[in-house]
């Protein structure tokens, strides 16, 4: 597997060599199996630095640091509810700084879609503020599929 190459896309091609098809009986099974390995995936965390008011604006030389594997599982945790569920969540850290998030979430197919994604980067805003302190970063969701049940199912 390449660097970067997304692991479920890796999977869903080597299922689809070995000749399995979504029209398959069996596929779903397959699919969900797949998901829940791949989600086991411990990757390890970046260091994102945090960002803090100081009294007189006086840098006093010391930082704070959190790990993405505190920031995904918070935002996942903010977010999700019985109308969307998180996907996925992308980090771009770069040299400590995070410079974009992306979410990707599932919703319930009768959601109101752009009131759900302002209503998920309202919810990031405030999640990344009381994580890392106040400082813009650009939040973009995708909806990644539809759902008539509840999509954290």
């Amino acid at each position: 597997m390449a660097v970067g190459e997304d692991p479920l896309d890796r999977a869903v091609s080597i299922a689809r060599e070995d000749g399995h098809s979504p029209d398959q009986a069996g596929w779903p099974e397959l699919a969900e199996t797949t998901r829940e390995r791949v989600r086991r995936i411990v990757r390890p965390g970046e260091p994102v630095e945090a960002v803090h008011d100081r009294a007189g604006g006086a840098d006093d030389g010391s930082r704070t640091f959190v790990s993405t594997r505190v920031v995904v599982p918070a935002l996942r945790a903010a977010i999700e509810g019985p109308d969307v569920a998180v996907d996925r969540v992308r980090l771009d850290v770069e040299d400590t700084v995070l410079r974009s998030v992306r979410i990707d979430v599932v919703a319930r197919w009768d959601e109101h879609l752009p009131s759900l994604g302002d209503r998920v980067i309202a919810i990031a805003g405030e999640v990344l503020t009381d994580l890392l302190g106040p400082r813009a970063v650009p939040v973009t969701v995708h909806v990644v599929d539809l759902t008539v049940e509840d999509p954290r199912a």
